[in-house]
């Protein structure tokens, strides 16, 4: 299967299919067995950390 540059591929063992990283967990709500070492999953919480990151800098220089 070919991606288009703009999609990062992945997979979801949950599922046994290919899935785009970028658009997150598809089921994010529902019990996993394999959350605990699901690339997916890793990627989003490391999305969530900058995200906190970049907005406790930009609430620092607003003083």
């Amino acid at each position: 299967m070919h991606s288009p540059d703009n999609e990062m591929p992945g997979y979801c063992a949950r599922d046994n299919s290919e899935t785009d990283m970028k658009k997150g967990c598809l089921h994010p709500g529902d019990f996993c067995q394999h959350r605990t070492s699901c690339m997916i999953h890793f990627f989003e919480k490391e999305r969530e950390r900058e995200t906190k990151k970049t907005e406790k800098e930009d609430s620092g220089n607003n003083r």
